[in-house]
């Protein structure tokens, strides 16, 4: 090595050591605290690609056109495709029997609607969806048939 690529990788990693250390980014601050996995999706600048458009929109469209999902939805007053921003799931634990899943949606959507939406699908569907209050905040609860 010439002295001169020495001086150019010395100061590279001497930049390197003194930059301060990047950091993961934040968890979402709603998640509680015993999650072991988080997953954070940026769902409007995936649904805005170029790929995405040409080789997807139209089966998520056919997926929130089916009988049940259209109802929940038009309930709820949101659309997806256009109110949803973010994802952020977190699971706790995992075993195969008690693995718990959180969902946390950030978008633009109107929280009133919302929540009548959700009060509708609460008396409509009991059994799968509910509301659930602690303190200030609320939750809605939904269980899959499977």
């Amino acid at each position: 090595m010439t002295l001169l690529s020495r001086m150019v990788l010395g100061a590279v990693v001497a930049v390197g050591l003194a930059a301060p250390v990047a950091r993961a980014a934040d968890a979402d601050k709603l998640l509680p605290a015993d999650v072991d996995t988080v997953v954070s999706v940026n769902l409007r600048q995936l649904l805005d690609s170029e790929v995405m458009k040409k080789y997807a929109t139209e089966q998520i469209k056919q997926a929130l056109d089916g009988e049940d999902a259209k109802q929940m939805l038009t309930d709820l007053g949101l659309d997806p495709l256009k109110d949803v921003d973010r994802l952020v799931i977190g699971t706790a634990d995992t075993s195969r029997e008690n693995t718990k899943f959180l969902m946390i949606v950030h978008g633009t959507f109107d929280p009133e609607k919302l929540y009548k939406g959700a009060e509708i699908q609460a008396k409509k569907n009991g059994d799968r969806f509910s509301i659930i209050k602690d303190g200030d905040t609320t939750l809605f609860k939904f269980q899959p048939e499977d």
